[in-house]
């Protein structure tokens, strides 16, 4: 379950911001502060704000960039949204540990779809510079964050109503299609809020630049791990997994949600987590020029010309080559061979996620200011020389076929990223 997560700590949040970084221009993220002789001196800098009325849903507030000389305090109420942003799209994430337990066992989908079940529900994640470009490339009531994440959140949690209600009903395809166009909708919210995160982290001193991302990314998994508590003790009942599963404390239990009722909790609770991004605050952005599509493809392609982009590429290639080989025999295995029970799954995602929160504290701590390259490559190849230890299981050596077997490898494997 790890290797699609493998970059996550080292990919730079803002795509838009990385292709001017390569190309060695100034990112058009960086808030520009006007100089102060051309400000109206009668306006108090405290008092520097202005307020646009959007319906009667929200009031959308911008804070001026010369406002803030150091970074505003994260957990204020103007600024907490940023936060619930993150813990939502973990939540949301972490919840990828139903889909293949789900997809088996509620579903009854074929062995090759399930196989490719979290490939489906998460190809928005592969087209993340798309959306980055429209984003950025329109800027609704004069806003390029606070609109989209609104407008993201109110898609998912409307999908996340729809599978409340009729998720038990519908075949694997529409189930699937469903999931998808959720996480569409999520991408939508996750690309603003990521460069929210970069605009903000260029406040930090340089000595403490990228801590309001990292504590972002450790929210996000935190909640990962909350949708594998959820999983594992809210979701084992008869109905989700495998007919004729032997009731016991260590397999099937007598009791447990539905798939309905499951859809159900998480639309209330991240209803809940997205209520203060209706109060969140941006920065003015009136001073930041603002580009058409045209001119975003433009600098892509030119980007995509240089020869340190062919060498990164060559090592995403190589990273998918070596970490993601095994990835459908092992879903075969668990879930048609060995039949992981949903108490099995979430213990799974449950230390899956907090191995990676640890691993992002520790990265956050000692490893921020050194040599990503190096921190990369060692992750990478580690993780890619432990899937070997699926090996073993496949062909059931020394009795290791069993669900704590497979669920210790991914804990291994994800320790490391």
């Amino acid at each position: 379950m790890s290797h699609e997560i493998i970059n996550e700590m080292f990919a730079a949040p803002d795509l838009l911001a990385d292709l001017d970084a390569k190309t060695g221009k100034q990112s058009d993220e960086k808030p520009v502060i006007p100089n102060p002789i051309h400000q109206d001196k009668s306006i108090e800098a405290n008092s520097m704000h202005s307020v646009l009325t959007v319906s009667s849903l929200a009031t959308l507030e911008i804070v001026n960039v010369e406002k803030l000389s150091s970074p505003p305090d994260m957990w204020s109420w103007p600024y907490v949204g940023l936060y619930c942003q993150y813990a939502s799209v973990g939540l949301l994430y972490g919840a990828s540990g139903t889909l293949f337990p789900l997809c088996v066992y509620e579903f009854d989908g074929a062995s090759n779809v399930c196989s490719n079940a979290k490939n489906i529900v998460f190809f928005a994640w592969n087209i993340k510079i798309f959306f980055a470009i429209f984003t950025d490339s329109f800027r609704p009531f004069g806003l390029r964050r606070k609109p989209y994440m609104i407008a993201g959140w109110t898609l998912a949690l409307g999908l996340l109503l729809v599978l409340a209600i009729t998720a038990s009903s519908l075949s694997v395809t529409m189930w699937l299609s469903l999931l998808l166009l959720m996480q569409a909708a999520a991408m939508l919210s996750d690309v603003p809020a990521d460069g929210y995160s970069v605009e903000l982290g260029q406040l930090e001193s340089h000595e403490q630049r990228g801590q309001i991302l990292a504590t972002g990314q450790r929210i996000r998994f935190t909640f990962s791990v909350l949708a594998g508590v959820i999983q594992t003790f809210l979701l084992n009942g008869p109905t989700t997994n495998p007919s004729g599963c032997e009731i016991s404390f260590s397999n099937c239990w007598s009791w447990g949600l539905t798939v309905n009722g499951y859809y159900g909790l998480l639309f209330g609770i991240i209803f809940c987590l997205t209520v203060p991004i209706f109060w969140l605050r941006e920065l003015d952005v009136s001073h930041t020029p603002q580009h058409t599509v045209s001119y975003f493809f433009n600098e892509l392609w030119e980007t995509l010309q240089n020869l340190t982009t062919l060498y990164l590429l060559i090592f995403v290639l190589g990273i998918q080559s070596l970490t993601a080989f095994t990835y459908n025999t092992n879903t075969y295995l668990q879930y048609y061979v060995i039949k992981l029970t949903n108490f099995e799954a979430g213990i799974d995602t449950i230390t899956t996620y907090l191995a990676l929160v640890v691993a992002i504290y520790i990265f956050q701590k000692y490893l921020i200011r050194r040599n990503w390259q190096y921190t990369q490559y060692g992750a990478t190849i580690f993780a890619a020389l432990l899937e070997l230890l699926w090996i073993p299981a496949y062909y059931d050596a020394g009795g290791v076929q069993n669900p704590w077997y497979t669920i210790f490898i991914d804990l291994d494997t994800v320790s490391l990223v």
